[in-house]
């Protein structure tokens, strides 16, 4: 008899491939070469994969748009204080985070500060995902802050000379931090893996204990400004309101690389 099988005999076969959204806490993601919306090679809108509806758009400064080349890569450095404006947010509004982006940069001994995921507030920026380079070294700067630059327990910003990401190479960087003593995960861990690498590279790792259970809430892609706009390629971005794991990351890093012809 044919009756019963399969119920409770057989673990269920998996299928379809995997995807950044099956990774659970996506907050907000903005795919590669997807729901771009263009006003002529400017990119007018960039649609949020996640299903969040945390479309980026940039209304109020449409001189400041990044281009979007024919192959779908966008050029953050064409347009002077190129950004663009989260919609519905802030991203991901959390004290733990994972905040993952696929960029190219010049790395020259210039000041070029690289500012992803941002909330700017007068005269100060309070949320911070950020790499850089610094004028007459050969240092690289990395930078994740929360409530600012005064608030030494809930940001990390270092000049290092050693875990660099090399010069016009397409590069997947990662920040993931547990959200502090409060969620009972103090490590932040910045890490990178650049076209070509057989492994991943770990920039640092450093206890951060946001006492205060501050959140990164990011309003804004790039940033208004004359020295710290995204100098160059950031062609993607995915942002988890928790800390993924050491399995999660590999399988995102995976699809990153197949996705955007890494090897």
């Amino acid at each position: 008899m044919a009756l019963g099988l399969g119920f409770g005999v057989q673990k269920p076969l998996r299928t379809g491939a995997f995807t950044i959204k099956s990774i659970s806490g996506l907050a907000a993601w903005y795919k590669f070469n997807t729901l771009h919306t263009l006003d002529g090679n400017a990119l007018e809108e960039w649609g949020d994969s996640s299903g969040n509806n945390r479309t980026l758009t940039n209304t109020g400064a449409t001189n400041k748009r990044p281009t979007v080349e024919s192959d779908g890569r966008i050029d953050w450095e064409d347009v002077s204080n190129s950004f663009m404006d989260i919609q519905n947010g802030p991203v991901p509004n959390t004290s733990a985070y994972t905040v993952i982006v696929v960029a190219e940069h010049d790395v020259a001994s210039t000041f070029k500060i690289s500012r992803y995921l941002n909330n700017p507030t007068t005269g100060s920026l309070t949320d911070t995902i950020a790499w850089g380079t610094l004028s007459g070294s050969t240092n690289q700067i990395w930078q994740a802050i929360v409530n600012g630059f005064a608030d030494s327990s809930s940001r990390f910003s270092q000049s290092l000379s050693s875990g660099q990401i090399p010069d016009d190479t397409k590069t997947i960087l990662i920040w993931r931090y547990g959200g502090g003593s409060t969620a009972g995960d103090e490590s932040l861990k910045i890490q990178h893996i650049a076209d070509g690498a057989s492994s991943i590279t770990t920039v640092t790792t450093v206890n951060l204990s946001n006492s205060s259970d501050a959140v990164l809430a990011g309003v804004a892609v790039g940033f208004d400004s004359s020295t710290q706009y995204i100098r160059g390629y950031m062609d993607e971005m995915c942002v988890w309101s928790r800390k993924i794991d050491d399995t999660e990351l590999d399988q995102v890093i995976a699809d990153l690389k197949a996705r955007h012809s890494m090897t």
